[in-house]
Parts: C-alpha cells; sequence; structure tokens
C-alpha cells in the first residue's frame, strides 16, 4: 500500500500520515485487528494481562505465562529443583534433619 501525501490521519490528536481509509499505520492495524472502530472507540483491549494465583500459597502471579505453570516465583523454582510435585506435594526433604 502506497502512503497518500499530505492527509493526516482521521482519529483526534494524532498527526501522522494516512495509509488507508484515513488512518496511519498505527490506527489501521488496530482497526485490522478488531482493537477499534472508525471512530477510534477501543472496543477490546490493547494488551491482555492475565492475572492468576499461585497453585499452592494463592499469591498473585502477573507474569511467567505458561512457564510459570500456576506456581509464584518461590513454588516454581521448588518445582524445577523436584523439590515438589504439581500438586505442591514434597518429592524430597527441603531440609535436612539436626542428629
Amino acid at each position: 500500500m502506497a502512503k497518500t501525501k499530505n492527509k493526516i490521519c482521521s482519529i483526534k490528536d494524532c498527526n501522522k500520515a494516512v495509509l488507508a481509509k484515513g488512518l496511519c499505520p498505527r490506527h489501521y492495524m488496530r482497526l485490522r485487528n478488531g482493537v477499534m472502530n472508525m471512530e477510534g472507540d477501543l472496543i477490546r483491549p490493547l494488551y491482555f494481562v492475565r492475572h492468576t494465583h499461585c497453585k499452592i500459597c494463592g499469591k498473585l502471579i502477573t507474569s511467567g505465562g505458561s512457564k510459570n505453570r500456576g506456581f509464584c516465583s518461590t513454588h516454581n523454582s521448588q518445582f524445577y529443583r523436584k523439590l515438589i510435585d504439581e500438586y505442591g506435594k514434597p518429592l524430597k526433604r527441603l531440609y535436612s534433619r539436626k542428629k
């Protein structure tokens, strides 16, 4: 698509050059992806943040995606070190017993 010269994006407070349908590249892609309508109103959020809680302690998890497997950072590291199973049950003793 060739840029149209001397035209400005039709969205309020946007002064960028038009790409297509009277919109700059940023707003045109948002329209194509279903994020906004032609008036510039957001239909759905730009970014989705999935808030989940740890399976074991209930602590809020805001990052990590599928890599954390539903664990907070503490329990995730214990899971990867094979100290707990996927349900939080200990596989090995966390601390050695004193004799």
